[in-house]
């Protein structure tokens, strides 16, 4: 039976720091005042140690409710340990939706974890889940909504900046939120900025709202990405500052943007290096930096690649900086790369 120390109010406070000295205090239930007593609920004690604070009740306190802290959490008597070991606990928050991995092996839980993190997250509309891995050149990952209503089309904002996008027709990744700030304030005035895998803009649309005094240049083969790109820049009041292009680098560089760069952002990680060709036509006469992004084990891996496909042309890597985790024993690296012509 639930026990209950019943004390004077007037000793009410000393005996609560007793209490919590000896660990007695019961945090499921509330602590009651009446006009001439307070009542702790307390748990398994010992009657010698707390005898000279008050008398032992068996007066009902009233549960308090507790809302679970993870999804483990509110899934742990839903799902059978090895379930429970099985369950991915990483998840991205996009806006009002959330996107996560259910393993193959929880397919036939997948309404019931989709259902338990609206619970959780009272504030956001829908699950989807991870029907496969980024694939095409418009780097597009199939998603699946197992909660919730509505479509994967989002407001997303970060670092001030507003980004509307469907997260099922383009890539995005929160992830890079600190490292696209670390480059938008890498950015100078009057630079030329030419973003090569722009996406929805979240690159370009934060350095033009950093460095009012530049221009940027963004390319994207995922003409869905640009069309949102255009609304975003509108939303961010930058569309001055950024001039957007949907089409393949590799032919819209030569054609269009042939030396005009004074910095590049090369954000394509797995093959980024079959465009660095492209990147050095696209830079201005005197040279300028590149950012390049690739999946590696180390940094001394990175400057290897970077040098061994620059070869001759006259460089200088100023930093190679670990963006974020990507596989067992491989992370996705920035080379902030110097060319001089």
């Amino acid at each position: 039976m639930e026990k209950s120390l019943k004390v004077f109010k007037k000793k009410a406070e000393s005996s609560r720091q007793k209490l919590v000295q000896l660990n007695y205090i019961d945090n499921s239930r509330k602590i009651i005042s009446t006009k001439e007593f307070v009542y702790f609920p307390i748990k398994d004690f010992l009657k010698s140690k707390i005898n000279s604070l008050g008398t032992i009740s068996s007066k009902k306190l009233q549960t308090i409710k507790t809302m679970p802290h993870s999804l483990s959490e509110i899934l742990s008597k839903k799902l059978t340990k090895k379930e429970l070991t099985q369950l991915k606990k990483a998840f991205d928050i996009f806006g009002d939706i959330i996107i996560l991995e259910v393993p193959p092996e929880l397919k036939k839980k997948e309404k019931l974890i989709g259902d338990s993190l609206l619970k959780l997250y009272k504030n956001r509309r829908a699950v989807f889940k991870k029907t496969g891995a980024v694939k095409g050149i418009a780097r597009v990952r199939p998603l699946k909504r197992i909660a919730g209503t509505g479509t994967s089309e989002v407001i997303y904002k970060e670092h001030g900046c507003t980004f509307k996008f469907d997260i099922g027709k383009m890539f995005f990744t929160p992830r890079l939120a600190t490292e696209r700030k670390i480059i938008a304030d890498k950015v100078k005035p009057n630079e030329t900025v030419l973003c090569m895998f722009a996406g929805v803009g979240p690159f370009a649309i934060l350095i033009a709202k950093t460095q009012t005094r530049c221009k940027v240049i963004a390319l994207d083969i995922n003409k869905s990405a640009i069309d949102y790109l255009k609304i975003n820049a509108n939303l961010n009041k930058v569309s001055e500052r950024i001039s957007a292009y949907a089409g393949d680098s590799k032919i819209l560089v030569p054609k269009k943007f042939k030396e005009s760069a004074d910095r590049i952002i090369m954000n394509l990680p797995k093959t980024s290096l079959n465009f660095l060709p492209t990147a050095l036509k696209a830079l201005n006469k005197n040279g300028g930096i590149i950012h390049y992004y690739t999946f590696k084990a180390t940094k001394q891996e990175v400057s290897a690649e970077v040098k061994s496909r620059l070869g001759d042309k006259k460089h200088k890597i100023l930093a190679v900086r670990k963006v974020k985790p990507y596989a067992p024993r491989e992370y996705c690296f920035c080379a902030d790369i110097k060319i001089y012509k």
